[in-house]
């Protein structure tokens, strides 16, 4: 999750992992941190050499019960024009172009899963590139004969418009597409519709004001078709105080997996490991951060919590 907090608060049961922001003028530095279930820290580990202050990455062990270890990129970027991005020569830099690089480096390693606000509105544009064309010119072929791995449409309620999708939504297209990632949102059960995950500041707790998808789940194809379960978007009115929604993936465990998932949430962080929401994370988690959230919950086929 983001946090506004430069030391972000212990929760009982869980193991804090945390990279700090940068500092700018009138706003603490705060960071990205996340928070693993004790049942499971032994599983994961952050990997120090590509964190920066826009992005997190912890690696899950592939004990926990999934066919590769999982590379989670948990990820902050600020919207367009902020200082954050500006050089020492005072020039606008590519928000994703040390994301890019940490994707050559773990897609060779494992299964790669991002989550977070990417400030990204992408409205309808195409997410993935299928090189398997001749899919496309066989009438009733199914395209497994073929070996096509084709998602569904992509749908998205964040409805098109002046400034939608806007210069990040078609930034983080583009990188979807170079490295055959896939969108979760609007294609995983639970979530078929592409809920909004943000409202606007002048949005009130009536439900009136602007409303957009900016916070994924991107997923490399082999994990998207192979072990995600499902993913939801929750409710607004029950996180009133801060202008994004969590979200919650599923990812299926092998049924032979022999390590526990259970008492506590899993992996939180703009992700949480584990299995069930804990009312007292979740308390200590808004008290403290007010901002997003994202939760990674591991679970054994066929559960899925929606």
């Amino acid at each position: 999750m983001e946090t506004k907090n430069s030391l972000p608060p212990q929760v009982p049961g869980y193991t804090l992992l945390h990279i700090p922001g940068r500092i700018s003028t009138g706003r603490s530095a705060g960071g990205i941190c996340v928070y693993v279930s004790e049942n499971i820290s032994h599983l994961v580990q952050q990997c120090g050499d590509h964190c920066a202050a826009e992005k997190l990455w912890v690696k899950i062990s592939a004990e926990i019960g999934t066919p590769n270890d999982i590379y989670l990129g948990v990820c902050y970027y600020p919207p367009k024009g902020s200082t954050f991005y500006r050089s020492a020569d005072g020039q606008d830099q590519n928000p994703f172009a040390s994301l890019e690089t940490d994707l050559e480096y773990f897609k060779d390693k494992g299964s790669v899963l991002l989550a977070g606000d990417f400030n990204a509105r992408t409205t309808d544009l195409p997410d993935f590139s299928d090189d398997s064309a001749l899919c496309q010119h066989i009438p009733g072929l199914p395209s497994e004969l073929l070996g096509c791995n084709i998602p569904p449409e992509r749908k998205n309620s964040d409805e098109k418009g002046e400034n939608n999708p806007n210069y990040f939504g078609r930034l983080l297209t583009e990188l979807t597409q170079a490295h055959s990632l896939i969108i979760c949102n609007g294609r995983l059960k639970g979530d078929e519709n592409g809920t909004c995950t943000h409202r606007s500041a002048n949005t009130g707790q009536s439900g009136l004001g602007g409303f957009s998808l900016v916070d994924y789940f991107i997923a490399d194809q082999d994990f998207y078709s192979g072990s995600l379960a499902g993913m939801k978007v929750r409710n607004y009115q029950n996180f009133y105080e801060s202008d994004h929604t969590p979200l919650d993936i599923f990812v299926s465990l092998s049924p032979k997996t022999s390590c526990s998932t259970d008492p506590k949430p899993p992996c939180k962080s703009s992700s949480r490991l584990g299995q069930r929401t804990s009312q007292t994370f979740n308390k200590y988690s808004l008290e403290h951060h007010k901002t997003w959230h994202v939760f990674v919950t591991f679970t054994q086929p066929p559960q899925m919590m929606l």
